[in-house]
């Protein structure tokens, strides 16, 4: 009866169970644990639930007992008819929105419900704007989600998502929050915060106007107008051998206003969903003058196409090509000094009310 009243929830939102499925997986490692089964069925409205009763919801689908949830246990327990999977066929040729969840594995599915200047109707002014300071910051909380173990390469890497964007629960900076805008990856197995050459960087939004104790409640608004979430991915590469296939993909921004600035990968052979990472105004960017620096290649790996990790720009974010050659430098872009304006990145999409300029600045 619970599984039943799931599904009715996906479709009250819009969503078939495959989408459902991407949007939980927080950490993107193809499975979904007890936590983020939890707050997925909570964010979709069973929150007044009893743990107990979730959790046994959580057992009953998990058919082989190994403590998570698979594609597999997912598909068995929503099946959907033939009637039903043309109807989603048909969704997907429509590119239909996604619907909007909150960012990162660390966000405990607050965004949907923060009572933001959005939520009350408001739009958000180059005024309202200019309290919010943008800062590119070193970051140290990452979640593995890939490594080579059993590819055969010769030699070894891993690929990590931020993790902690909204900090721990022991921070008290409220009025700050970081976003994803792509994964990193490094030599080895280790955390890449332990690469002190190349700190990883995100970016960090601070709304001057509230205290540390205080949340922002125009911060999440101003963050989804100017670095909202792509329209779409496309793939990159792929390497299915190994303990855990690798898929990777590049982001498509939702308009020339903006660009992706990094990559992100999935272990399954379907794209992540869009709220896993965002992008950035293009007044934010120049063309990186960084020479991409080499990571990892598939050597030895055997069969399919070849390609190679590397790090490509000023945040040390991962891109991944085709081949062992290094990357062309104008595909990637760097995020300029300072403090970027917010304010003016609102008053442009305000004037140019949703056109797109025809190219990236050099």
């Amino acid at each position: 009866a619970t599984t039943a009243r799931i599904l009715k929830l996906m479709r009250v939102r819009g969503m078939w169970p495959r989408d459902a499925f991407h949007m939980f997986d927080t950490n993107h490692d193809g499975v979904l644990t007890v936590s983020e089964f939890y707050r997925g069925v909570e964010w979709l409205g069973l929150g007044r639930m009893a743990v107990s009763q979730i959790r046994e919801t959580f057992n009953m689908m998990d058919k082989d007992k190994d403590g998570m949830l698979s594609w597999d246990d997912w598909k068995e327990a929503f099946k959907l008819s033939e009637e039903d999977k043309l109807a989603m066929a048909k969704e997907d040729e429509a590119e239909p929105e996604t619907p909007t969840f909150p960012d990162g594995p660390s966000s405990a599915l607050m965004e949907d419900e923060e009572e933001d200047a959005a939520s009350k109707g408001k739009m958000i002014t180059p005024e309202m704007a200019a309290r919010i300071e943008v800062k590119l910051t070193a970051h140290k909380a990452f979640n593995k989600v890939w490594d080579s173990q059993g590819t055969m390469s010769r030699t070894k890497a891993s690929i990590w998502a931020p993790d902690q964007l909204q900090g721990s629960r022991f921070d008290f900076n409220k009025n700050k929050t970081k976003i994803c805008v792509g994964y990193y990856s490094i030599e080895g197995t280790s955390s890449p915060e332990k690469d002190k050459k190349n700190p990883r960087m995100v970016l960090e939004f601070q709304d001057t106007s509230a205290s540390a104790i205080t949340t922002s409640k125009i911060l999440p608004s101003v963050i989804r107008t100017v670095c909202p979430y792509p329209a779409r991915f496309r793939q990159v590469w792929a390497k299915q051998r190994g303990k855990k296939p690798l898929y990777v993909w590049a982001p498509v921004p939702p308009s020339g206003q903006f660009v992706a600035v990094g990559m992100v990968i999935t272990n399954i052979d379907e794209p992540p969903p869009t709220t896993c990472v965002r992008c950035v105004p293009i007044q934010w960017v120049v063309q990186t003058q960084c020479k991409p620096e080499p990571v990892w290649e598939d050597s030895g790996t055997g069969g399919g196409k070849a390609g190679s990790i590397w790090l490509v720009n000023n945040m040390n974010l991962m891109a991944i090509a085709p081949g062992h050659t290094p990357p062309v430098n104008s595909a990637f872009y760097d995020l300029k000094d300072g403090n970027l304006n917010v304010a003016e990145v609102v008053g442009a999409l305000m004037a140019s009310g949703g056109g797109s300029p025809t190219q990236a600045p050099q």
